[in-house]
């Protein structure tokens, strides 16, 4: 299989700190900062709530604050998440932080469409648990729209994903022939994984390294030289209003047309300017 590019980095963040201390200022200041990051992108902010946490997100980035406890809650996702990987990994590991959430990812753009990658993964796991414990596997048979296979149960603190990321992304040109490799932890094992990333000389190094290591088992490669990775570029996201352009013109535009015939554009116009 030869590779053409390869980013591996930090994917989601999530954790919780106790409120009215130093900690749960520093995650409320970044917050902030990040939230006016999103905002100059053409993000939206909205309401949140989780697990009695209330609070916002805008884009890849959402701050909460618990109803009845004195704790904060903090989440950083995708490329934004990536770019802040070796602070956020030092934040969540500091003390009275509680890390709930950590993802990793892998990106691997193959020279060629490498189409099977996630059928061969499940048969692999298969095959190493004959006999033995292992995770399960679930292999999902996309039908043409992307194959998907996941190593381990949904409620489990360790999970693997792997599909077809061109295929997942609609066809985004930026992801042809790429397959994405994720490993999504919970509780103690994400808190682990942040200790090893903050101890890192190069974090997208160690994120590539801990995927190889979680496919070891079932004699699989995702990243052959961890030297050769390179951090997520920020691929280009549709903004908050970009979506909702994009609904009127597919789901609104038809239907206006028709009614903009009969009754003529000025009064669609004073409709929708609430005349």
């Amino acid at each position: 299989m030869s590779i053409v590019r390869i980013e591996s980095a930090m994917d989601w963040v999530q954790f919780s700190a106790p409120g009215n201390t130093i900690l749960a200022d520093e995650m409320s200041h970044f917050a902030h900062e990040l939230r006016q990051q999103e905002e100059r992108a053409g993000y939206l902010a909205k309401n949140m709530a989780v697990h009695g946490y209330f609070g916002w997100s805008v884009g890849s980035v959402a701050f909460l604050v618990h109803e009845q406890r004195e704790r904060v809650m903090l989440k950083v996702s995708s490329d934004l998440c990536a770019v802040h990987q070796a602070y956020l990994a030092a934040l969540g590991i500091e003390n009275g932080s509680s890390v709930t959430r950590v993802d990793l990812q892998a990106t691997v753009w193959y020279a060629t469409y490498m189409p099977g990658v996630a059928e061969d993964l499940g048969r692999r796991v298969l095959a190493v648990r004959a006999g033995r414990t292992s995770p399960r596997a679930t292999y999902i048979n996309g039908l043409g729209n992307g194959d998907t296979t996941y190593i381990g149960a949904p409620s489990s603190d360790k999970r693997v994903r792997v599909y077809d990321k061109y295929k997942e992304t609609g066809g985004e040109e930026d992801y042809l022939n790429a397959w994405r490799y994720e490993v999504q932890y919970r509780s103690t094992y994400a808190h682990e994984v942040l200790k090893q990333l903050n101890d890192a000389i190069e974090v997208g190094e160690r994120v590539a390294a801990i995927i190889n290591g979680e496919f070891k088992p079932y004699d699989f490669t995702v990243v052959p030289d961890v030297r050769a990775v390179q951090r997520p570029k920020g691929m280009q996201r549709n903004t908050d209003i970009e979506r909702r352009l994009q609904w009127l013109k597919n789901q609104v535009g038809p239907a206006t047309r028709e009614v903009a015939y009969e009754v003529g554009w000025d009064t669609i116009m004073d409709i929708l300017k609430g005349y």
